[in-house]
Order: structure tokens, then C-alpha cells, then sequence
């Protein structure tokens, strides 16, 4: 039997964790904190962030009920593999997870997280940006808690473009418009690169143009190709050489961004 297990997704590109723990997993746990109350009821959870030590310990103390049972299982798809193989082994995973938000519905559409609105998680609606709140909902459902979130940038050679007597793109429009120029200047390299397997850069791009792709009742979400890739990435500037697609191993750089 497949273990449900409770998660929090955050806004694009970020990792989160939940607040409720359900099947007492920690009892075959490492735990990296200290449990406090051997006998209360422990809370299985697995996340990375450094900091999330200090939230433990200061929960422990002052619970005497339950006891969260904290494991760094890896950061990001190292702890995705190890859940993942639990899942398919119906046992080891724990009851709370951290994961990105561009997850999320890959797990989600496994079964393997709890919808939360039955514990009361439309409650905090309100407490988040309306986008936070999109990335771990579907319909009525709440699969994750945001705890962390952030925007996309794209860091840019201004140099380069004044060279080249371009303003700095605000706009899709703008942005081919510019990529375009660059290639008809012979200015050397390509305004930028989209990596098709960065799946925070994919899922931000459906999330700015509305796309809902990941539910079930949404008909053909990839049948408006203008909802699948910006005008800025589109197959004419791609064809002329005025933008790449490669695969990179990682699609993230040292300052963060896809």
C-alpha cells in the first residue's frame, strides 16, 4: 500500500516543507536533532535548509505532545530519488517533505501527498500571494504549504546592448526584437540560452502565461503554443540562430538563477 505523506511547495525555483506529520514515521528515522520526549508522538521530516535545526529544536521544547524527527535526506533531487524510491517501495518515506515547487505535481500526480484543505489549510490562503498559492493548489486541493519563494530574473551584458544601441527588453516582444538585432549586427554568442530541461525556468514560463498544465481537467493544455513558449523564445528566433536551446547538465548557475 502506497504512504501518503504531507509536503510544501513554494513559489518558482524555491523548497518548502509542511506542517502536519500523519503516519509516525520517525520511529525508524535517524534523527540530526534532539527529541526531547521519547514518548510523544514523533513527526517524521526530511529537509535542507540549515536553519530549519533552530525551527526543530525550538518546536521540541515546547511540545511535550509530539516531536519532530528532522533528516537531511539530501538537497533537491538527491532527497527526490530517495523518496521517489520510496514511494515504489511503499514504505521509508517520511511525513513531511521539502520540496521545490516545480516538483510538486510530479509527485502529486503519483498519489503520493495528502490534500491538506481537509485539515484546514484554506484557512492561510490569505496569508500568501495569490501565485504562491497557485503553485500548490489545484482546484478546491492543497497539496503544500509555501514557506519560501521568490522572482525569476536574467542578469544581462547592458555593455553589449549599448553597444549595439539596444534597450534592455521588458517585454517577449522586446526580447526577440532584440535577439534578433544582436544576430543581424554579427555581434558574436546569442542574447540567450533556453535550457529545456531546467524544469524551474519551464515551469515559470507556463506559470507567467497561465498555463495550468499538471490538472486533470484541463482539457489539451499544450494545444496554444503561445502558452507553452514565450514570443522571446519562439521557433523563428530559435531557427536563426538569434537564441539556443542546449542541455546543460545543470540548470543552475552559481547566482541562482535558471
Amino acid at each position: 500500500m502506497k504512504q501518503k505523506i504531507l509536503a510544501a511547495g513554494g513559489t518558482v525555483a524555491v523548497a518548502a516543507t509542511a506542517l502536519t506529520g500523519c503516519s509516525g514515521g520517525a520511529a525508524e528515522a535517524t534523527c540530526t536533532n534532539d527529541i526531547v520526549n521519547e514518548d510523544a508522538t514523533q513527526v517524521s521530516v526530511w529537509a535542507w535548509y540549515p536553519a530549519f535545526e533552530e525551527v526543530v529544536d525550538l518546536f521540541n521544547s515546547s511540545h511535550d505532545d509530539v516531536q519532530i524527527c528532522w533528516t537531511n535526506a539530501g538537497q533537491g533531487n538527491d532527497e527526490y530519488t530517495k523518496f521517489s524510491t520510496a514511494i515504489e517501495a511503499g514504505s521509508g518515506a517520511p511525513d513531511v517533505i521539502m520540496l521545490e515547487s516545480e516538483v510538486l505535481s510530479s509527485f502529486f500526480i503519483r498519489d503520493a501527498l495528502v490534500d491538506l484543505s481537509e485539515y484546514g489549510a484554506a484557512d492561510v490562503e490569505g496569508d500568501y500571494t495569490e501565485g504562491a498559492w497557485r503553485d500548490v493548489s489545484s482546484g478546491d486541493a492543497v497539496y503544500a504549504i509555501p514557506v519560501d519563494g521568490g522572482p525569476m530574473g536574467m542578469l544581462y551584458r547592458q555593455d553589449i546592448l549599448d553597444e549595439y544601441g539596444i534597450a534592455a527588453p521588458t517585454t517577449w516582444e522586446e526580447f526577440a526584437a532584440a535577439a534578433e538585432t544582436l544576430k543581424e549586427n554579427g555581434a558574436p554568442g546569442v542574447l540567450a540560452n533556453f535550457p529545456p530541461n531546467g524544469r524551474a525556468y519551464t515551469q515559470a514560463l507556463f506559470a507567467q502565461a497561465g498555463s495550468t498544465p499538471f490538472t486533470y481537467d484541463s482539457g489539451s493544455p499544450l494545444e496554444n503554443t503561445e502558452r507553452v513558449a514565450p514570443k522571446g523564445n519562439d521557433t523563428a528566433a530559435v531557427a536563426g540562430g538569434a537564441l539556443t536551446i542546449t542541455l546543460p547538465p545543470v540548470s543552475w548557475t552559481a547566482v541562482g538563477l535558471s
